[in-house]
């Protein structure tokens, strides 16, 4: 009876301390995949663009690329880290730099096309999972999610529509119309800084790979999350556009990834 008990004693402290163990099934560390879904709202960028020269639709979407390694701390939090890459583009620009004083009309000299647009982020974040309430263990079930990136962008030319004109006109102003983005030397070399909040679920398939579902949400300091009219002209102009760009397609997601158990 004693030896009884000395076992079942040994197999419930066992139990108990292999159920403090975080991961699932001894596993840890986790690689994933990713790709987030954004609407991409441009009526009020190409909304005077009678003669359909912009190569962008009124409406899209935004497709955001994601990699991430991620580790189980303990059985209600993991942390990890991701790289994201975001194709967008800014329709419709208007771009111009002003030429020293000459004697002619000639004042300046300006971009007038699409704008293709990248942004590169690193990211570190957090999932919580509800294990008390829920009956979630960290990396399964749900989980709320929160995450800070990291990144840069930089814009390039798109499709240029007033190439064919040696010499325009604007404003009572004579412009000279590039042909190139990257000659007016614009960039934004300030880093942009990104916040976001997900609510998602995670399930385990055949014990090795992770399908991940969640909705997200984020914010932009200094972004406007439903863009403006890039009527612009300026250096600073450009800057605001570019965050603007970058916020919309942080503002609402839908991510759908997969992962795989490394370890």
């Amino acid at each position: 009876m004693k030896n009884t008990f000395i076992l079942l004693y040994g197999l419930i402290s066992l139990s108990i301390a292999n159920a403090q163990v975080p991961g699932y099934m001894g596993k840890h560390m986790s690689i994933h995949v990713g790709a987030a879904l954004s609407p991409s709202l441009n009526e009020e960028y190409i909304y005077d663009d009678d003669d359909e020269l912009s190569s962008v639709n009124q409406y899209g979407l935004n497709k955001r690329l994601s990699v991430a390694a991620e580790y189980t701390l303990s059985k209600v939090v993991s942390a990890g880290f991701s790289f994201q890459h975001l194709p967008t583009n800014i329709p419709y620009a208007y771009y111009s730099v002003e030429l020293p004083e000459n004697p002619s009309e000639i004042r300046f000299a300006s971009y007038f096309g699409d704008l293709d647009l990248k942004a590169n982020f690193g990211s570190l974040f957090f999932k919580f999972y509800s294990f008390q309430n829920k009956g979630s263990i960290a990396p399964i079930g749900k989980y709320h999610k929160l995450e800070i990136a990291y990144g840069f962008a930089k814009a390039s030319t798109g499709t240029n529509f007033d190439a064919g004109e040696s010499l325009g006109y604007h404003d009572g102003w004579y412009y000279i119309p590039l042909q190139n983005f990257d000659d007016l030397n614009y960039q934004l070399d300030e880093p942009i800084f990104v916040f976001m909040y997900s609510f998602g679920s995670e399930t385990v398939y055949f014990n090795k790979l992770i399908g991940d579902f969640n909705v997200q949400i984020g914010f932009v300091p200094d972004g406007a999350a439903f863009g403006k009219d890039n009527s612009g002209g300026s250096q600073e102009e450009f800057d605001d556009d570019v965050i603007g760009r970058i916020s919309c397609a942080y503002f609402f997601n839908v991510n759908f990834g997969i992962g795989y158990f490394v370890f």
